[in-house]
């Protein structure tokens, strides 16, 4: 399973005052779009050497290190920044536990996760993606009661990311035996993207199995 990622875009103009530290930025933010996190991560450390409050840098230099696999690195950089008031503080629990995924901290990401749902009530991939830990832990009651809630809050009808809630509802529903609560979750998954592999395999599988269970 493919967990996502919310990459905050910042613009050229962050509030930097020291001209030498804007031009760093400038060039890091330049790179950083261009996806060569290393050049990008060279002028950032630059940046925040001349401008230790350029907060908006540090969160860049994580997604950065994130994409790099320097995951320890991009924990220290969200922690400097978790608690700045006016910065996005649900997309940075939500990233740090990203990070703590990979990590394979199942427990630090499920906190990271549900910090960023107190934050942001509605917050629809922070709930799948605490899902997906719950289900590491195998605690799969709270995991499809989040998958419920990743596709109750998507309110977007025909999203990327609602695919993905629809057909991991749909897997745990199949796996507690709930076939007809799995096929109507992966037909709706299915209407959004026809071509989404995952969710036509699990359809046959669905189908296979109520096939055999109409022989016997």
């Amino acid at each position: 399973m493919n967990i996502l990622i919310i990459i905050l875009m910042l613009n050229a103009n962050v509030f930097i005052d020291n001209e030498a530290a804007k031009e760093y930025y400038n060039k890091g933010y330049n790179f950083f779009l261009n996806n060569d996190y290393e050049k990008a991560i060279n002028y950032f450390n630059k940046t925040i050497k001349v401008s230790s409050d350029a907060f908006e840098v540090y969160y860049l230099r994580a997604i950065s290190n994130d994409a790099l696999g320097n995951y320890s690195d991009a924990i220290n950089d969200y922690d400097k920044i978790v608690d700045v008031k006016y910065m996005k503080r649900h997309l940075i629990y939500n990233n740090r536990g990203l990070a703590y995924t990979k990590l394979n901290n199942v427990n630090g990401a499920i906190a990271d996760f549900t910090k960023a749902i107190e934050i942001k009530p509605d917050f629809a991939m922070a709930y799948n993606n605490r899902a997906y830990q719950y289900e590491k832990n195998e605690d799969y009651k709270n995991a499809l009661k989040d998958y419920y809630s990743a596709i109750e809050y998507d309110n977007s009808i025909n999203s990327f990311d609602k695919q993905i809630y629809l057909y991991n509802a749909a897997r745990l529903e199949s796996v507690f035996g709930n076939k007809n609560y799995a096929i109507i979750l992966i037909e709706e998954a299915i209407e959004i993207n026809p071509n989404f592999d995952l969710a036509i395999e699990l359809m046959k599988k669905l189908d296979s199995d109520f096939a055999d269970f109409i022989k016997n």
